[in-house]
């Protein structure tokens, strides 16, 4: 057991050696390429990280594009609408202007038919009146009298008639 205590030189050297060759054999078959894919790695990450950050940036700039395109948007239908509300208002004016006028027509057509119809009525009371009056007249005289002669008495009694005020 006191040899194992004993450094021997010899076999520390060849443990220094096989130790030295084992780092030399892991920094050149090992560590290298398992630094290069930690350091792949890390700089996949950071890419990733700042496309992420790009998209988030982009994202951000179309979420405003995309609200101040809403906003035009929103303007101008209200705009169209203002002007839809002005055009119907128009409209309704302009309609109710012409059934007004379609109306006013229609009133003054149905009086000037009233008139007509009352002077014709009035005339054919004047005639009726002034028929009777020759009847009453002729059975009051008792005395024949022609056609022309008729006409003539009727004649004078529409004129007569006329010129004075008939109340109905």
């Amino acid at each position: 057991m006191d040899n194992l205590l004993k450094p021997d030189f010899g076999l520390m050297f060849w443990t220094a050696v096989n130790f030295l060759l084992l780092l030399f054999l892991l920094g050149k078959f090992a560590w290298k390429p398992m630094i290069k894919a930690l350091e792949d790695r890390e700089n996949k990450i950071a890419q990733d990280k700042k496309d992420a950050q790009d998209a988030r940036d982009a994202a951000q700039q179309i979420k405003a594009e995309l609200e101040s395109r809403l906003e035009n948007i929103s303007k101008e239908a209200q705009e169209k609408m203002r002007s839809v509300e002005a055009l119907a208002a128009a409209e309704k004016d302009s309609m109710i202007k012409e059934a007004k006028h379609t109306s006013s027509v229609l009133v003054d057509h149905a009086k000037a038919e009233i008139e007509a119809r009352k002077n014709a009525a009035l005339q054919d009371v004047k005639k009726e009146i002034a028929g009777l009056a020759v009847e009453a007249a002729r059975k009051i005289a008792a005395v024949k009298i022609d056609a022309e002669a008729d006409a003539r008495l009727i004649e004078k009694v529409l004129k007569d008639v006329e010129g004075k005020e008939f109340k109905a």
